[in-house]
């Protein structure tokens, strides 16, 4: 994927401020500036992975997983200008200045691996089905936060593990009137 922008219309000359939403997701990031027309920039191609597969089991047990492998999200560095930079030291808004380019730097590549498993139980003309999942499983899953403000603590990066979710359900199947159903 190659995510570029021509914000080059905007009003304020330092960039967007407060941070616009990218096109193709829900991450903030300050547009604009010196940097406006990113066509012009070497904006690399990144690519994110996904593998996922159901496998049956001997004894109606069946066993399905989903690896995702995301690119790291863009990473940038802006400059928080103070108010004793501006004249008379008033200022009507703040304002945020990109200090490096877009596509430069980007945080590490996170992976993210789901697994299920479930039997089919047969009473009489009805099948069961209970199921667990394990959503975002800890053995590979890392998130990480960076300091993108200026300062001492610029680029320090945080890494948190997010949390496996845990799912049981169950289905239940056949009969005249019986329609599908699904605890969670």
């Amino acid at each position: 994927m190659k995510n570029v922008e021509n914000n080059c219309d905007q009003v304020n000359p330092n960039g967007s401020s407060p941070p616009i939403a990218d096109l193709y997701s829900s991450i903030t990031y300050v547009y604009g500036g010196r940097f406006c027309d990113q066509t012009k920039l070497p904006m690399p191609y990144r690519s994110d992975y996904k593998l996922g597969g159901t496998y049956p089991l001997p004894h109606r047990f069946g066993f399905s997983a989903n690896f995702n492998s995301f690119a790291g999200n863009m990473s940038e560095i802006v400059w928080n200008v103070p108010i004793s930079v501006f004249p008379n030291g008033q200022r009507t808004q703040s304002t945020l200045v990109p200090l490096i380019a877009p596509g430069t730097r980007y945080q590490e590549r996170w992976n993210q691996l789901d697994i299920s498993g479930r039997r089919d139980f047969k009473i009489g003309r009805y099948t069961i089905t209970p199921q667990v999942d394990v959503y975002n499983d800890e053995v590979v899953s890392r998130l990480d936060q960076e300091c993108v403000r200026g300062g001492s603590s610029l680029g320090a990066r945080r890494k948190s593990e997010p949390p496996a979710i845990r799912l049981l359900a169950s289905e239940r199947r056949g009969g005249a009137e019986a329609p599908a159903t699904s605890l969670g």
